[in-house]
């Protein structure tokens, strides 16, 4: 039995007995491409925490780019992957890094959600500016949120899906 997830332009498939992720997203000339990216340490795999009794951990959220390329953000070894449209390795953009959710703007920046911060980032992970989100929003880290542009502004959604605008 698989798990399928819907994120914007591209879908994930997260196979419960075989030890990969299947990505297959639509480029900007809507060019179905399909690739497995394996569960591993090296640095072109994706970090996988299973132990006795306890929630499988793995990768948290992805972005695809402007440019096609699928941005995954490895919970388990601290760092955001990318890999070309044609399934090649692009390298780690950044460490350090575990977004509960991320997106590309329309200026090609990564928007990376964590907590009550959003991070805005060049597509290479440098951060270029932070927003702190107000207390008064709830939030609850990795459920039900995104962090998306709309009309040039970076917004957040809440598990009960009212959406806040930052400028």
């Amino acid at each position: 039995m698989a798990q399928r997830f819907q994120h914007r332009s591209c879908e994930c498939l997260i196979g419960a007995a075989v030890c990969a992720l299947s990505l297959t997203a639509w480029g900007r000339a809507d060019v179905l491409t399909s690739f497995t990216i394996a569960w591993g340490s090296r640095p072109n795999e994706l970090g996988l925490r299973w132990e006795v009794e306890q929630e499988r951990v793995g990768p948290f959220t992805f972005a695809v780019s402007p440019q096609g390329e699928i941005y995954v953000a490895d919970t388990v070894q601290s760092a955001i992957k990318r890999w070309h449209a044609d399934g090649t390795f692009g390298g780690v953009v950044c460490e350090g890094k575990q977004p509960h959710a991320m997106a590309f703007d329309s200026q090609s920046r990564l928007l990376l959600l964590k907590g009550r911060q959003v991070e805005i980032a060049t597509a290479g992970g440098q951060t270029i500016a932070e927003i702190a989100l107000p207390e008064s929003l709830d939030v609850v880290e990795g459920y039900g949120q995104d962090v998306f542009e709309e009309n040039g502004c970076v917004c957040v959604n809440t598990p009960d899906e009212i959406v806040a605008c930052f400028s």
